[in-house]
């Protein structure tokens, strides 16, 4: 037989249901985002030809501090002395803030390596200009100036369609032709800008051609006082909304809602199945064979 439930069965059924409704979407809302790149895309996360997995892990190896980057540009260490940023062929465009966050992150004493033509529209004192010839094939770039960067690299491999023109005094151009700069550095306030026209140099399939290894490791500093943040956010891997309420004191209410909806469900005792009388034992002696018992005790 069917019984019928009661109204604060009812009740506590409804509330129930919707909480569970409620964090259900709740949590595929906030679930954080898969860490997938676009297979031409120098991503860390990426093992393709053109990614960029096999340098991100030398680093680590050759003893760097190395860390995916996936903020923005304003949250950039305070004190950047001994950090260098990587930008590897970024596609998302900059809001102003994230210009403005970039340039005091460099002001400050930041390092940027940047790759590609998009990455230099980014760059303060920046100007580039494509090629109207193209090459097929990856290029080789002979060695311009003696420095830091060219130390055991005569010539390095680039897709070079892409040239720096801004013609600064403190700009220089360590590997290039008769187009222009393929590779500069130049310095801005207490930081240092490094400028490649293409990643090919950090990328799985061309990090070990000619002598990019080499400019790649000279791109930095030492490994004992360097930090490098390999960024991951103008590649889209930006912080879910997940991220962001982790750092309020919403998770904290949270879990205060959760323990006082728990100890609510846990104070009440519900029942189930129909309604029976309790029974209770009877007198099993008359009061007839009562009498007889206590006569019989006092003749004794």
């Amino acid at each position: 037989m069917r019984v019928p439930l009661d109204p604060g069965d009812r009740k506590l059924l409804i509330v129930s249901g919707t909480l569970l409704a409620i964090l259900t979407a709740v949590a595929t809302v906030l679930s954080p985002p898969t860490q997938t790149s676009p297979s031409g895309l120098p991503s860390s996360y990426s093992t393709a030809p053109g990614g960029a997995k096999a340098a991100y892990l030398l680093l680590g190896e050759v003893g760097y501090r190395v860390e995916r980057w996936a903020d923005p540009p304003q949250q950039l260490p305070g004190q950047p002395q001994n950090v260098t940023l990587v930008l590897a062929e970024p596609f998302i465009p900059p809001s102003s803030d994230e210009r403005v966050g970039l340039q005091e992150f460099i002001y400050g004493g930041g390092r940027v390596l940047a790759t590609g033509g998009f990455a230099a529209r980014l760059l303060p004192q920046s100007e580039i200009h494509p090629l109207k010839k193209r090459f097929p094939e990856p290029k080789q770039f002979p060695a311009r100036l003696p420095g830091p960067l060219s130390r055991q690299a005569p010539t390095i491999l680039m897709d070079g369609n892409t040239r720096w023109t801004a013609a600064l005094p403190n700009h220089l151009a360590y590997y290039g032709d008769e187009d222009g700069a393929a590779v500069v550095h130049y310095r801005l306030g207490k930081g240092e800008v490094i400028w490649w026209a293409d990643s090919l140099p950090l990328e799985n399939n061309g990090l070990k051609q000619v002598s990019n290894l080499n400019l790649f490791l000279n791109s930095f500093g030492p490994p004992e006082t360097s930090r490098i943040l390999w960024d991951e956010y103008f590649h889209g891997q930006r912080p879910g909304l997940w991220s962001y309420i982790s750092r309020t004191p919403v998770p904290w209410s949270a879990a205060q809602f959760a323990a006082l909806a728990l100890a609510l469900l846990l104070t009440f005792g519900r029942r189930h199945g129909p309604l029976r009388p309790v029974r209770t034992a009877g007198i099993r002696l008359s009061p007839l064979e009562f009498v007889e018992t206590v006569g019989e005790l006092y003749m004794r």
